[in-house]
């Protein structure tokens, strides 16, 4: 998942948000996205937690200036 800021006319590349853990394309990271003001939530929506397969998560990145820390919400 790569985020992109408006510079002008052009859209330039500000960070990459991972996953912290195991989430991967196998299990839909990404592929539900919700962003408010500086915070951006990403699903996994088939992620494996605590020894369930597919509970799914959800990962919560906020700007902090130039830093874009993550938390992990699971099942």
């Amino acid at each position: 998942m790569f985020l992109f800021a408006l510079s002008g006319s052009t859209w330039r590349l500000r960070c990459e948000l991972k996953a912290s853990g195991s989430a991967d394309s196998r299990q839909d990271y990404g592929e539900a996205v919700a962003v408010r003001g500086d915070t951006a939530f990403v699903g996994a929506a088939y992620g494996s937690v605590r020894g369930k397969e597919d509970a799914g998560a959800v990962f919560v990145f906020r700007r902090r200036g130039a830093v874009v820390p993550s938390r992990r919400f699971d099942g």
